[in-house]
């Protein structure tokens, strides 16, 4: 089993805060109730049952809102055994919108950044695919899996600043563990060697970490490092609500303004024996996928796979129930 929004079951925890303030309430009103004897005491059944099943549905409602994904069957497929971990910057600067700025509405970089690792996923059909995101620490989102879709159920549900998450910019904690990603999945397939690639999306701002010699050693394990910048030079503000107000310095009162840092970028990119693309339209990292089927490292093979399928209708219609049944 696995769960596209895993932060949604911090709802739980609201659970027992809610039963100890009924609790409480109930104790405030004991002396009431002994005065008005057994009828109300009758009444008093009824009322903890209803407060119990509000409290099952809200605890279906969380589990459901974790988005439950579990076996929906087995599917044999022809695959090689090649391996694409995208490293994915979560932190708040990716929420700036400044991609696209000229030629139509800038979309914000995580946006644009999403959209387009759809895209590269899309194009990989037959490759294990893996996710790692980062801030300022790295986190594997999802590892790596033949189910494209359940893998993109996830991507689509991610936002800046994820709660897995630290605040910062650590590039080279990202890398490192995506390198580490693949070569497990290598080594439990016994091949012997290490094949795949490693996208790093950010707009390059790093606070901690040296990301280039995680590349290099990367590339040291038999890998292939790409950067993929996100943003522009010029720079924009980062909003911190719907409204677009944005972050505010405090040392100098004024909003802060995050650029990308290509420069960066390209040096990830070279010391990790890939290339830099700059995410500035549609489509720019479909030309990676020229580059990954480059790579003379696949060999075919044949795999029975347990595809995910999304649970969490059961969740919903059992706390509708719950809910109708405490009225």
């Amino acid at each position: 089993m696995a769960l596209g929004s895993p932060a949604m079951l911090a709802l739980l925890a609201l659970i027992p805060a809610a039963g100890i303030g009924w609790w409480w309430l109930w104790r405030a009103r004991r002396l009431h109730r002994m005065a008005v004897g057994a009828q109300v005491a009758g009444v008093r059944r009824g009322v903890t049952l209803s407060r119990l099943l509000l409290l099952m549905a809200f605890g279906l409602i969380a589990l459901g809102a974790s988005r439950p994904m579990w076996d929906a069957g087995q599917q044999t497929l022809g695959q090689s055994d090649f391996s694409l971990v995208v490293v994915l910057d979560v932190s708040q600067s990716m929420a700036a919108e400044d991609v696209g700025a000229g030629i139509g509405e800038p979309v914000s970089r995580f946006t644009a950044a999403k959209s387009e690792i759809q895209r590269l996923i899309d194009g990989r059909r037959g490759d294990r695919v893996g996710l790692v995101i980062f801030a300022g620490n790295a986190f594997l989102r999802f590892p790596l899996t033949r189910d494209h879709e359940a893998a993109l159920q996830v991507l689509e549900a991610l936002e800046p600043g994820e709660a897995l998450v630290i605040p910062g910019s650590n590039i080279a904690a990202g890398i490192e563990l995506a390198a580490d990603t693949i070569a497990r999945a290598s080594e439990e397939d016994g091949a012997g060697r290490v094949n795949g690639a490693i996208a790093v999306v950010s707009d390059g701002e790093v606070h901690v970490g040296d990301a280039e010699g995680a590349a290099a050693a990367a590339r040291a394990q038999g890998l292939q490092v790409f950067a993929v910048g996100v943003g522009s030079e010029r720079g924009s503000t980062i909003p911190i609500d719907a409204s677009g107000e944005p972050k505010i310095n405090l040392a100098t009162n004024a909003p802060i303004i995050t650029r990308l840092d290509a420069t960066h970028l390209q040096h990830i990119a070279a010391a990790g024996g890939g290339r830099y693309l700059e995410l500035d339209q549609p489509g720019t990292m479909a030309g990676m996928n020229a580059d990954l089927a480059a790579l003379d490292l696949v060999r075919e093979v044949v795999v029975e796979e347990t595809a995910l399928a999304e649970q969490f209708q059961w969740f919903a219609g059992a706390a509708a129930f719950a809910l109708l049944a405490s009225l």
